[in-house]
Parts: structure tokens; sequence; C-alpha cells
């Protein structure tokens, strides 16, 4: 089991209320995984996976991670796009942890 972090709907709804991304459809834990917490949501009929950081990652190392996945998306290589929350920022915090 990797839902480490247990979501209902309210807290999924303020986690996406940081964001542009419309209204939340439904939302289901991951539970394959050692590391992290992901719930895969659906929002307005789009797909989003929500990573939250669990103990084992050092806050620190997060930017290099995601800039580095948004240049690769940028150069057109497959792989997941962090989402600009309404801070302008890919790395958001909530209630003691980081999400992308």
């Amino acid at each position: 089991m990797a839902v480490y972090t247990k979501l209902n709907q309210n807290k999924i709804e303020e986690i996406l209320s940081n964001y542009n991304l419309g209204k939340l459809d439904s939302f289901i834990g991951i539970k394959e995984g050692i590391e992290n917490t992901n719930y895969f949501l659906s929002v307005e009929k789009k797909k989003f996976i929500l990573t939250i950081y669990e103990k084992r990652v050092k806050s620190e190392d997060l930017p290099f991670f995601s800039n580095l996945m948004s240049s690769l998306n940028k150069s057109n290589f497959k792989c997941p796009a962090p989402i600009i929350n309404k801070q302008n920022k890919t790395i958001s915090d909530f209630e003691g942890k980081k999400l992308m």
C-alpha cells in the first residue's frame, strides 16, 4: 500500500482550489509505489496525478525534479508535466507536506 497520506474529497478540493484546473469529478488513491502518495484525479474530464512527497524525499531536491520534468516536456519528451499553481509555482505546500 502506497497511499500514506489519506485524503477525502474535501481535502482534494482544498488542494485543487490552489490551481486553475476546474471542478473535481473523481479521485482514487494509487496503491502501487513505495515512496510517495499518489492519487489519480479526474478534473473536468481531464486526467491528473497528484503526488504528495513523504518524509523520505528531501524538499530541497524537488525544484530540480520539477525543473527537469518541465524542461523535458518543453523538448517534447513524454513525461509528467508539473502544473503551475495560483502562486506561479509547481510545488505546493499542504498540511506540512510538499506536493505536485
